[in-house]
């Protein structure tokens, strides 16, 4: 048992409530909250959520920024076209 990776003993030894980790090559039963776990991992996945969102808000304020320039720029050519 000693061999074996913590990881390796909680999948094959779940025990709700506790993880089994090794200190000082001993090992041993901590109390773990899974429900802790589950806020963090969900609390990463909005931050994660709002970085994506706020790349989406920022390339779409460019792209509206191309459209007004193309605007612009047809505009241009448009009165020259008719002015000439």
């Amino acid at each position: 048992m000693d061999e074996l990776t913590t990881h390796k003993l909680n999948k094959l030894y779940h025990i709700n409530g506790y993880r089994i980790t090794k200190r000082k090559g001993e090992l041993m039963l901590k109390i773990y909250d899974e429900n802790k776990k589950i806020e963090n991992s969900s609390n990463e996945e909005n931050l994660q959520n709002d970085d994506r969102i706020t790349e989406i808000e920022n390339n779409i304020e460019q792209i509206n920024e191309e459209i007004k320039n193309i605007k612009i720029a047809l505009q241009s050519v448009r009165d020259y076209l008719t002015n000439n």
